[in-house]
């Protein structure tokens, strides 16, 4: 029940055919509710749940993001609702890019 050892786990996973799955999906859920303050890990949570086509459960993760300059890592957030909202098809390598996002360590241990 290690936030930062199961985001971890599901990115390393980028290069493999079951980096898109339903056990990755899980493992980043569970992520996500052990650490609702880690808004990457709620980002990459989301975009995975999009690209499966389930953009009501994405478009809820996003919303409970809140957007501050103070969290670089959440400036994504009203582009993805946009997308999410119009049911615009997202791309693997979207959530590739969500895990490489230069905040990501910072946002999973920041205070």
């Amino acid at each position: 029940d290690y936030y930062p050892a199961l985001y971890a786990w599901a990115e390393s996973l980028w290069n493999e055919p079951r980096f898109v799955s339903d056990n990755t999906r899980d493992v980043l859920l569970k992520a996500a509710f052990l650490a609702p303050q880690a808004t990457q890990i709620q980002i990459s949570a989301a975009i995975l749940l999009m690209i499966e086509g389930r953009y009501e459960a994405g478009e809820a993760l996003l919303q409970a993001i809140t957007v501050t300059p103070r969290d670089p890592a959440s400036e994504q957030v009203p582009a993805l609702l946009k997308r999410a909202r119009a049911r615009d098809r997202i791309d693997r390598s979207e959530l590739l890019a969500s895990f490489r996002y230069v905040t990501t360590w910072k946002d999973l241990n920041c205070c």
